[in-house]
């Protein structure tokens, strides 16, 4: 579960390392090109690449009206919930509602990247356990998928598929409480942190990164979720209205669903062999 992380850190700090040495190479060149240069000019007042390029605003932090000891202390808090709950439920004595609210406090502590990112892993977490089925998962996504609101809002029907409406409040209330916790947590230094430039590269660094576990995450998705020759057929189409014909998720997902009820062996069982059989 803490692969992830892992991941974006280094991804950040590799495009940190990068800036640096593209910004090494510039003032070189830049050096060597005034130096051979006879003509005078007036020098130019630069601004450090490590440095912040405007004063800290006081005005912002009164907006936010969290004092940066209140964010360390709510950025413990959370930190103190989640050794919390991973040391109930790994000693033995926790029940099955402390291990519900560990997973999705913990999966909530470790994704970024959005709510592609987080169905593997919730995949392996609430399955494997024999929580719900695979099936009922994969509905729980097309749900989530037609419905307003993020893709983490699966979790309240994998929670209450498991333990009932209370399950999906908790496993609800889990998921989205470290988020919440880190932002209000991160707020009060954004003022000052975002005006440098390293940090501006590492989150370039860690979007890129995003993007290829969304991609890692869909793959996954595809290996599990497509298994006969008309769910690669409505995969297709489906792709098609969204892309090229600007079709909106919930009118997707409703089409190929009946496109499925048609195709299944209910109605013409067309192409619902399995991918492997001859």
């Amino acid at each position: 579960a803490y692969v992830l992380p892992i991941i974006l850190i280094t991804s950040g700090i590799i495009t940190i390392v990068h800036s640096r040495l593209v910004n090494r190479q510039g003032d070189l060149l830049e050096r060597s090109t005034v130096a051979s240069d006879q003509t005078t000019t007036e020098p130019t007042n630069e601004v450090s690449a490590t440095s912040p390029s405007q004063p800290e605003d006081p005005e912002y932090l009164k907006h936010i009206g969290i004092s940066r000891w209140a964010s360390v202390a709510v950025v413990g808090g959370w930190f103190g919930v989640l050794l919390l709950l991973m040391a109930l439920r790994n000693s033995g004595n926790g029940s099955s509602w402390v291990a519900l609210a560990e997973t999705y406090f913990r999966i909530g502590s470790v994704i970024y990247g959005g709510g592609q990112v987080v169905l593997p892993m919730l995949l392996t977490e609430v399955v494997d356990p024999g929580w719900v089925t695979e099936e009922q998962f994969f509905q729980a996504f097309a749900i989530a998928q037609a419905l307003p609101g993020p893709l983490f809002n699966i979790v309240v029907f994998l929670g209450a598929a498991y333990k009932g409406v209370a399950g999906g409040i908790l496993a609800w209330i889990c998921i989205f409480a470290p988020g919440l916790l880190l932002l209000f947590g991160f707020l009060p230094f954004w003022a000052s942190i975002r005006k440098y430039q390293w940090f501006k590269a590492f989150l370039e660094g860690v979007n890129a990164c995003a993007i290829g576990l969304i991609v890692a995450a869909i793959t996954a998705l595809y290996q599990k979720a497509v298994k006969t020759h008309v769910q690669i057929a409505i995969l297709v189409f489906a792709a098609a209205l969204n892309s090229l014909f600007g079709f909106g998720a919930p009118t997707v997902i409703l089409i190929g669903g009946l496109v499925g009820l048609v195709m299944s062996p209910l109605v013409l069982d067309i192409a619902t062999n399995e991918l492997c059989e001859t």
